[in-house]
């Protein structure tokens, strides 16, 4: 989409909200006086017991779960934002979202069967592993049953639409809806701040894989033009500095500054939107050339510069700092449905 609405209805048409629902069993119980009493006052070692809780099978066990909710965690991130609880994602990529989280939900729920069919085993090797602990393990082992609770991977898809025309009604979806652009903005600045960690801070030469993590960036920014002006900017320089990669092989100077600088550029949040809003203003002819110094517009006009800490042009600066985290963090939801439901929120 290449224009922006003027109210928030409009908005909302082309976004829906996506909520994960994703419960692991721990596999602990709470640490009880008498196990120590069993052990003649001894502690348990720390891989049975730790923060008063003891452990009833190998933890090694339900990583994978961990795993999984983490990458579901990530595709959101990637596709959408912070919004009421949940991720907004533009409308138009739901269903892709979807099916990938389908993919995740189905590997969840095959380690989940594996789990619950060999949970007998699982806690017999670990009692075999620690025999001077085993009364106090079997005493605490759950029920399958309750393991088998425990353990879930749900997802809803919501349209959302104002309750009433009261304004007492909307402000609240009012706030959440302006909020999808800084939202978006600390997003991008985490996600260029991991990509720079992870791939390019203190390389001289990365390969192909390096340059995927700035695609999806790119991919993010261009779902949300709907939602305010300055993604475009960003997602025309990113194609520029992208056209300038070589197509296999590995990435060196003068290209790998580039992706350094723009990096830097992306994030610092107040930066990029400022850099964006410029080229707005200026038109085309502002978007970074290859060979562009960041360093220097960084360093550059009071709008774009750290008053007293300017960058060096010849170098990006080797540690772009995170970006802030959210201000919250989605509530969990008691039940879930994989359909697109249509809501009434009340403020």
């Amino acid at each position: 989409m290449s224009h922006t609405y003027s109210t928030y209805e409009e908005v909302l048409q082309d976004v829906s909200c996506v909520m994960l629902d994703s419960a692991i069993w721990s596999g602990r119980k709470k640490l009880r006086p008498e196990d120590l009493r069993i052990s003649g006052g001894e502690l348990p070692p720390e891989e049975v017991a730790s923060l008063g809780s003891k452990k009833t099978i190998d933890p090694s066990h339900l990583r994978p779960f961990h795993r999984l909710r983490k990458q579901a965690e990530r595709k959101l991130s990637e596709y959408g934002t912070r919004f009421l609880g949940g991720y907004a994602v533009p409308r138009e990529k739901v269903d892709q979202l979807a099916g990938e989280l389908e993919d995740i939900k189905r590997e969840f729920d095959v380690a989940k069967h594996d789990l619950i069919d060999n949970y007998a085993r699982l806690v017999d090797e670990w009692v075999a592993e620690y025999p001077a602990w085993e009364q106090a393990i079997r005493s605490a082992v759950a029920p399958v049953s309750e393991v088998e609770r425990g353990m879930s991977f749900h997802f809803r898809v919501f349209n959302i639409q104002p309750a009433s025309d009261d304004v007492h009604a909307t402000d609240g979806l009012l706030e959440a809806v302006q909020g999808l652009d800084g939202g978006l903005l600390q997003d991008v600045a985490r996600e260029a701040d991991d990509w720079w960690e992870r791939s390019l801070s203190g390389k001289t030469s990365v390969g192909q894989r390096a340059l995927r993590p700035l695609k999806d960036i790119r991919e993010k920014l261009s779902g949300w033009t709907f939602v305010a002006e300055w993604p475009q900017p960003l997602v025309d320089q990113i194609d520029a500095v992208l056209e300038q990669m070589p197509k296999t092989g590995s990435v060196e100077d003068p290209q790998l500054s580039e992706l350094h600088g723009l990096a830097l550029l992306l994030s610092r949040a107040d930066k990029a939107k400022a850099h964006a809003q410029e080229v707005l203003r200026s038109g085309p002819q502002s978007l970074a050339p290859s060979g562009f110094d960041y360093g220097a517009m960084l360093a550059s006009g009071s709008d774009l510069a750290d008053e007293g800490n300017p960058v060096p042009a010849s170098q990006p600066d080797p540690a772009p700092q995170p970006a802030p985290a959210p201000a919250s963090a989605p509530a969990p939801v008691a039940e879930t449905v994989e359909e697109v439901e249509e809501l009434d929120w009340f403020f």
